[in-house]
C-alpha cells in the first residue's frame, strides 16, 4: 500500500477529508481548520497527496490513480466514520471529484471543490510538463526553501510556525517536498464525474481568483459558485468565506 501521511483533528463520527493543491501539503489547510473546528463538530482529515510532503511518490500521477490511492488510504486508516465529505482545493479538487467514480465500497456523501481549473489549454499543460522534466530546485538555506513553498501556495510568513513537512534537507541543500513528476498534469475530464449517483458535487471559486473563470466554456452542465472573498488560494486568504460556502452545502449532506 502506498504510504500517505494524514493528520486528524476532532472526534466526531462525521468527517471532512481535505485535499490540498499542487505543490502543497495538508498543512496549507491550517487556517481553514482553525475556523472549521471553532464553528463545527466535524472531524477533519488532512492528507498529503502522493509526491507531496511526507507522502510517497508515484510512477503514475493520473488523477484516477491518485484517487485510487487516496480511497485506499481512507478505507485502511479512516474507515470508522458514519459519513464523509471531501473538500479539495485546485488540483486536490480534481482528485476529490475522481473519488465519486465508484470503484469500491467507498463513495463520499458530498464532494466540494474550490478553485478548480477545468479548462486547461494544450499550451498550459505543455508548460507544466516542462516543469516536470526539470530536476528539483535546490536552495542554500531552509528559510529560502520555505519562502518558495509559501509563495507557491499563497501562504503568508506567519504560516511558517506550522510547517513541518514542506521542505527537507538533502545533502548540502534544501528542497521543497514535492516530486517534480507531479507536474505531469493530464487534462481534466469533468464529464467523467457528471451524473455520478453516489456523490453530490459542488464547485466554487474565490471572488478574485484569476486562474479559474466564473464561466465554464463548453460545460453548461457545471454550476460554479463564487465565494464573497479570496483569490485562487481562498482556503488560505479567506478561510471563513470558504468555510461559510462549505457549510451551506454540508448542512444538506451530513447529519
Amino acid at each position: 500500500m502506498t504510504h500517505l501521511f494524514s493528520d486528524v483533528r476532532g472526534s466526531s463520527d462525521h468527517a471532512i477529508v481535505l485535499l490540498h493543491g499542487l505543490g502543497g501539503t495538508g498543512e496549507v489547510w491550517s487556517h481553514f481548520r482553525d475556523v472549521l473546528h471553532e464553528s463545527t463538530d466535524l472531524s477533519s482529515i488532512a492528507i498529503d497527496l502522493p509526491g507531496h510532503g511526507h507522502s510517497e511518490a508515484l510512477q503514475d500521477y493520473r488523477f484516477s490513480e491518485i484517487a485510487r490511492i487516496v480511497r485506499e488510504k481512507i478505507l485502511a486508516d479512516h474507515s470508522g466514520y458514519a459519513s464523509y465529505a471531501i473538500l479539495g482545493h485546485s488540483y486536490g479538487g480534481i482528485v476529490a471529484m475522481e473519488l465519486t467514480i465508484d470503484e469500491s465500497d467507498f463513495a463520499p456523501d458530498l464532494v466540494l471543490a474550490v478553485g478548480v481549473k477545468l479548462d486547461w489549454a494544450d499550451d498550459q499543460l505543455a508548460g507544466t510538463r516542462r516543469i516536470a522534466e526539470k530536476p528539483k530546485r535546490e536552495f542554500e538555506t531552509k528559510q529560502s526553501a520555505e519562502q518558495f513553498f509559501l509563495k507557491s501556495n499563497g501562504l503568508q510568513p506567519d504560516a511558517l510556525n506550522r510547517l513541518e513537512r514542506a521542505v527537507a534537507k538533502r545533502a548540502d541543500s534544501w528542497q521543497v517536498n514535492q516530486d517534480p513528476a507531479t507536474f505531469n498534469i493530464e487534462k481534466p475530464e469533468p464529464k467523467r464525474w457528471l451524473g455520478q449517483k453516489n456523490s453530490k458535487i459542488e464547485l466554487a471559486r474565490g471572488e478574485h481568483d484569476k486562474m479559474v473563470s466564473p464561466q465554464m466554456p463548453g460545460l453548461p452542465e457545471i454550476t460554479l459558485e463564487t465565494t464573497p472573498a479570496g483569490g485562487h488560494n481562498c482556503i488560505v486568504d479567506a478561510p471563513q468565506a470558504c468555510l461559510d460556502w462549505s457549510q451551506s452545502k454540508l448542512g444538506s449532506a451530513l447529519p
